[in-house]
Order: structure tokens, then sequence, then C-alpha cells
């Protein structure tokens, strides 16, 4: 299905090119006990009337975070409810880094967005699961191609299935 979306929106829109990439990753030295954002719904809430998403906070918690292929998905610490996947995690220039990064450069990127909440025996641990955002510009390619990006959420999905998501709930 083709959407058109009205010109104010297209200028609006958030440029492809904020979508990290391994090198953004490893360019800022990002790593666990930095600081990102995410945006959602916790449990359909919004942070007004107007609508708009809350914004929450939480430390980059698995190690390594890079290369995706490999580590499709990244844990975060923070509070997830239903109603928070799918929202974006980014860093900020305003975004607290881990002690002894304070050389790192500036940081303003989508790292990915919420999958899921980690649980284990049915108990949530507070920690999200985060699936880097190649796939996302893997989607928006493969729908500026006119293909289907159906194989790659399913690849993704599948490769986050088998990351630390079921790496972090593996039962002892």
């Amino acid at each position: 299905m083709r959407v058109t979306a009205p010109e104010a929106f297209v200028r609006a829109a958030i440029p492809k090119s904020w979508l990290a990439e391994d090198q953004t990753f490893a360019k800022l030295a990002v790593g666990p006990g930095d600081e990102m954002m995410a945006l959602g719904f916790p449990r359909g809430l919004s942070a007004n009337g107007a609508g708009f998403p809350i914004l929450r906070s939480g430390r980059v918690a698995s190690y390594p975070v890079t290369p995706a292929s490999l580590y499709p998905t990244f844990l975060l610490d923070f509070s997830v409810f239903p109603g928070n996947s799918g929202g974006p995690v980014f860093m900020s220039q305003t975004t607290g880094r881990r002690l002894g990064a304070t050389d790192a450069p500036p940081a303003q990127f989508i790292a990915g967005l919420l999958s899921q909440q980690v649980e284990l025996n049915k108990e949530r641990l507070e920690i999200g699961i985060v699936v880097h955002a190649r796939y996302i510009r893997q989607a928006i390619d493969a729908l500026d191609r006119g293909t289907s990006p159906a194989s790659v959420t399913a690849s993704a999905a599948s490769e986050a299935r088998a990351a630390s998501a079921g790496e972090a709930t593996e039962k002892p």
C-alpha cells in the first residue's frame, strides 16, 4: 500500500541519516553505562492531552553492543511497560555518558526501537530489548525499492529472538 504524506509531514520527518549504523556506535564509543532515551506510551498513557509520548531514560545494559549482524539487539536498563514497544530509543547531545567516556564526541542518533521487556520466571526485570536501527534502515530501503520489508522484519525478529533476549531469559 502506497501512502503519500502531506508536504508538511514530509518536511518534519526524521531523516533516515539519523538511524544509527554499526559505525555510529563505534565512532561515538557507545557502550554499557551510556544513557539513552526512549519515547513511548506506558500502559497507554500520554504525556498530555495532545497525545505526545512520554520520555524515559535508561542505560545500555549489555556488552557488546555491535556489530548488529552478531548482536541484533541490546539491553536497556529501564522500566518497560506495554505501550513502550515500538518506541524509538535514541541518544542526544544532552544524554549522559558513562564514567570514563567524558572525551567521547557529542551523540545524536536513533539507536533502534524497543521491542519488548525482559521477564524471567514471569518476573519483570525492568530491562528492555532494543532492536538495532540497522533493521529499520533495511525495512525503509525495501519499501523505497518497492519490495516487501517482510523478509527484513522476519530476519530481524528471528535474529533478535536468538540474541540477547534469549540469553537474558535463559533459565539457569
